[in-house]
């Protein structure tokens, strides 16, 4: 996959000891709690714009060149791994990572001790009043269960369940099923349009046959285990689902593991300003409820509560149940940890997109914003 990469007028040597001395900054920035590019500290300090070298030039079109992969590169890298994951069996289980804005600071989780500054405790300012959710993957029991718990909190305000997922996937014999490829990028490089279309053709091509599903992930080494054979007497999609239940649906095709590309953001935004401005309740999902749900969960508590610093923002998430998003991939895998990485660099960069656009109620879209400031 070809990327592309800022040039600077110096030799090689000198740009890796740029790049060295700006990821350290932005490192040692972060750790420290309060940074020169974006105001993390509990005050009301003016927000500054992050800019090259203070952020890794690369990072900023990263998520676009990602996903410029050819069909003959989706079929020999990703293609091969496709199959049917079981994600969630139907069997009686609570919803997994299932957490709510309300909860209590936990600095005992795993995710929690990823962050770098462990005694701090954040401002709870707009936190408890946030009015959304997050979890994993709900099979249909769990959906049905969720539907209940969700509408009590909402009282007469709609229930929204934002799908985050770019993979396919559905609900079959209650079963929450994806197809599954390498990183779980089976769908990489298409538009929403086209994986909800092809998603929607394929589950109703599934009714009265039969399919095989299997657990697969990084216990498995990523091969099918434990493979299970069934005939379809039920099969849904998501969408289906939620509005049988009388929930509003919403697609936001994300990849998995990654910022998201301009696209995204840009839709979710979108979906974000057409919100009822008396208010709603927002329920979040990807596959396991980690990293994109952390990451639009922070994003939407950014937009609401813009006068509240980054750093509370990650921490709070993280310490409700999520995962840090300022992990810079230490101790992931390697194909994971730059992947990482890109995302505890963009987080302040969008941070600053909200500062600049909440007096224009984030009319200017995250891609026009970006490209001007970087002239890109």
């Amino acid at each position: 996959m070809k990327r592309q990469f800022f040039i600077y007028p110096t030799t090689l040597g000198d740009r890796l000891s740029r790049m060295m001395l700006s990821w350290m900054m932005i490192l040692a920035l972060v750790l420290s709690g309060s940074t020169t590019f974006v105001s993390c500290s509990s005050n009301n300090n003016p927000i500054e714009v992050v800019t090259p070298p203070q952020v890794e030039a690369r990072y900023l079109t990263a998520a676009d060149l990602r996903e410029n992969v050819s069909a003959e590169e989706n079929a020999l890298t990703y293609a091969p791994y496709k199959e049917w994951r079981a994600d969630a069996l139907e069997a009686g289980e609570s919803l997994f990572n299932l957490r709510f804005t309300t909860n209590e600071f936990d600095a005992t989780t795993e995710n929690s001790q990823e962050l770098p500054d462990p005694s701090y405790v954040p401002t709870r300012q707009g936190l408890d009043g946030l009015n959304i959710s997050g979890s994993a993957r709900p099979t249909k029991k769990q959906l049905e269960d969720l539907a209940v718990t969700l509408k009590q909190k909402a009282g007469n305000m709609p229930v929204y369940l934002v799908d985050l997922r770019s993979e396919t996937h559905a609900i079959i014999n209650g079963h929450h099923l994806s197809q599954y490829g390498f990183q779980n990028w089976v769908n990489i490089g298409k538009s929403k349009n086209e994986i909800v279309e092809q998603e929607k053709q394929l589950v109703n091509s599934l009714k009265g046959g039969k399919i095989t599903y299997a657990k697969i992930g990084s216990s498995t080494n990523y091969e099918p285990k434990n493979v299970t054979e069934v005939e379809v007497s039920e099969a849904l999609t998501e969408e289906e689902l939620v509005t049988s239940l009388g929930m509003r649906y919403q697609r936001i095709t994300a990849l998995d593991h990654v910022f998201q590309k301009d696209a995204i953001v840009d839709d979710f935004l979108e979906f974000y300003r057409s919100l009822p401005a008396d208010g709603a309740w927002l329920h979040f999902h990807c596959q396991a409820g980690r990293g994109r749900t952390t990451f639009f969960m922070c994003l939407y508590d950014m937009l609401r509560n813009p006068d509240v610093p980054l750093k509370d923002i990650i921490y709070r998430q993280t310490l409700i149940g999520g995962t840090s998003m300022l992990n810079d991939g230490t101790g992931q895998a390697e194909w994971r940890q730059d992947l990482f990485k890109e995302i505890s660099v963009m987080i302040p960069v969008i941070y600053a997109y909200v500062q600049e656009n909440v007096k224009n109620g984030y009319s200017v879209p995250w891609s026009t914003w970006k490209k001007q400031k970087y002239n890109l």
